[in-house]
C-alpha cells in the first residue's frame, strides 16, 4: 500500500491511498462500504488491527472503481499533502550512518548508532514550504529514509525487527549548521519549525522488492547533490531498531530517520547552503519523491 494524509481546500485532514494513479479518500469509501477505518495513518497504527482496515477499504475501492463518487477520487494537483504522521511520540534520528558522510564531516567511524531527536513541530509535508531562517545563512539539506514503526516494542531483536516496520518514506533532515555546532549537542540546529519534511507517502514493505538496492538521491534546483544506496547504511534498519528499542519503547507511528549519505552542503568546498526559492527533492527508489521549496 501507498498511504498518505492530505486536505482539499479547507477540508479536515483526509486519510488517503495512491491507487491506479489517483488519490482516494479512504474514509469516504469506508463510509460507503460500511467498513470500519480510523481517520488517519497514525490512528490506524495505534488501533488493534493496524493497517489491515485500510487494506480492506482499498480492496473495496478497486473492486468498485467505476462506482466511486467524485468526492472520493482526487488528482495529485488537487490536494495539499500533509506529513504522513502528524504528531509522532518520537522522531529518532541517526547521525553518521554512511561511511563517506562520516569522512566529509571529519568524524570517527561510530561503533554504535549515533542518535539524536527531532520534535514533531519540525514535521512538514510534500510540496509544503520549508521556512528559511534569517538568523543564519547555514541552512543545509540531508536526504534520509524514514522508517515508520507499526506496533509497540521494547528490546526487539534484529531477527524480528522488520515485524515492527509499518513502512518507509522520504525524509529531509533540514539543519541549521551554525546552530547545530553551537554546542556538542546537535539539537538546536535540528529542531527549527518545519525543518523535517516527510513523505509524500508511507510505502508498506510489500511494495519494495529489495530495500538495500533502493537508490537515495537529493537534488537541489535539479542538480544532484547526494546519491547512494540504502544498502550502504553502516547500521541497517534491523540493527537500528534493536539498538533504539534497547533504550526506549518504540510505539506505533514513531519515526526513525536512518541517516544521510555524503554530499551535504556543509561538507562541500565551497560550502553550499539553501537559499530562499530553492527547490529541494529527496527521491528513493520504490518509495517516492519528496519536494519542498525554501521560503
Amino acid at each position: 500500500m501507498k498511504l498518505l494524509m492530505f486536505t482539499v481546500g479547507s477540508s479536515q485532514p483526509k486519510f488517503g491511498a495512491f491507487v491506479q494513479e489517483k488519490i482516494i479518500d479512504l474514509n469516504e469509501i469506508a463510509r460507503l462500504a460500511k467498513l470500519s477505518l480510523p481517520p488517519s495513518i497514525q490512528e490506524s497504527l495505534k488501533s488493534s488491527s493496524g493497517l489491515s482496515d485500510a487494506e480492506k477499504v482499498i480492496a473495496y475501492a478497486v473492486a468498485n472503481w467505476n462506482q466511486l463518487p467524485e468526492n472520493a477520487i482526487w488528482k495529485e494537483d488537487q490536494i495539499e499533502w500533509l506529513p504522513i504522521v502528524g504528531s509522532p511520540e518520537k522522531i529518532v534520528c541517526v547521525g553518521l550512518n554512511y561511511k563517506h558522510h562520516i569522512m566529509e564531516m571529519k568524524r570517527e567511524m561510530p561503533s554504535t548508532p549515533v542518535l539524536f531527536a527531532k520534535m514533531a513541530t519540525t514535521l512538514n509535508g510534500h510540496r509544503q514550504d520549508v521556512p528559511y531562517i534569517d538568523l543564519s545563512n547555514s541552512l543545509d539539506y540531508e536526504a534520509e529514509m524514514a522508517v515508520i514503526i507499526s506496533k509497540k516494542g521494547k528490546n526487539i531483536k534484529k531477527e524480528n525487527a522488520l515485524d515492527y516496520v509499518a513502512g518507509y518514506s522520504c525524509f529531509n533532515d533540514v539543519t541549521v549548521r551554525e546552530y547545530q555546532f553551537r554546542t556538542i549537542q546537535w539539537m538546536q540546529g535540528k529542531n527549527f519549525d518545519g525543518h523535517g519534511p516527510i513523505g509524500p507517502m508511507l510505502v508498506t514493505p510489500d511494495e519494495i522488492e529489495d530495500l538495500a538496492a533502493s537508490r537515495i538521491t537529493l537534488r537541489l534546483n535539479g542538480e544532484v547533490m547526494q546519491e547512494s544506496f540504502i544498502g550502504d547504511l553502516i547500521f541497517d534498519v534491523p540493527t537500528l531498531i534493536e539498538a533504539i528499542s534497547e533504550i526506549m519503547t518504540l510505539n506505533p507511528g514513531d519515526i526513525i530517520a536512518t541517516g544521510t549519505p555524503s554530499g551535504v552542503g556543509f561538507g562541500r568546498t565551497p560550502k553550499v547552503f539553501m537559499q530562499r526559492g530553492d527547490v529541494v527533492e529527496v527521491e528513493i527508489t520504490n518509495i517516492g519523491l519528496l519536494q519542498n521549496t525554501i521560503k
